[in-house]
């Protein structure tokens, strides 16, 4: 059975996607290029809890926040990078929806590993595509997905974890 669409689920959704948007644009020096930590990413294991809207709210969320705050300056980049990562952050985040949303912390720090894995490979891999055309530095692809792995572990399984932890807690909920 198909759940109705409920104006609180939209509402939801636009909320998160809004303070996604927000966070990469007020934090871009952290939220492009290899080494980052985008910090919007810490929203994706909330779909843990609240479901479908958060997996709309942070995958719209990145395609408005890196068609916005690009700095790539050149259109057919910035569009791959628009498409790309919020492909990556659809994924990751139903991932996260489908693994956590029942459980504890076990299943939550293991969905934001996969989470973190998904990312890692979808972004890692066109980053250095992008930086080469951009600066003309070539970046092996083994150094994009260490440093990609790196900050994307510290947005989705540490600062996202304890933004799930810390919600559950508040609401009461195991």
């Amino acid at each position: 059975m198909v759940k109705e669409l409920e104006s609180r689920d939209l509402a939801l959704a636009a909320v998160v996607g809004s303070m996604y948007v927000i966070l990469v644009a007020l934090l871009p020096v952290i939220s492009f290029h290899l080494v980052q930590v985008r910090v919007a990413d810490a929203l994706i294991p909330l779909s843990s809890i609240y479901g479908i809207p958060i997996v709309v709210g942070v995958s719209v969320g990145c395609l408005l926040a890196n068609w916005i705050a690009s700095p790539w300056g050149i259109y057919q980049l910035t569009l791959i990078d628009c498409l790309l990562g919020s492909l990556a952050n659809l994924i990751a985040s139903y991932t996260v929806f489908l693994i956590a949303r029942e459980g504890g912390l076990k299943r939550l720090i293991g969905a934001g590993l996969l989470a973190n894995l998904i990312i890692t490979v979808i972004v890692g891999t066109y980053l250095p595509y992008i930086l080469k055309v951009v600066t003309g530095v070539d970046v092996p692809l083994w150094t994009s997905w260490i440093l990609i792995f790196s900050g994307e572990f510290i947005s989705i399984n540490i600062l996202g974890s304890l933004l799930v932890v810390s919600l559950k807690r508040i609401h009461g909920i195991r």
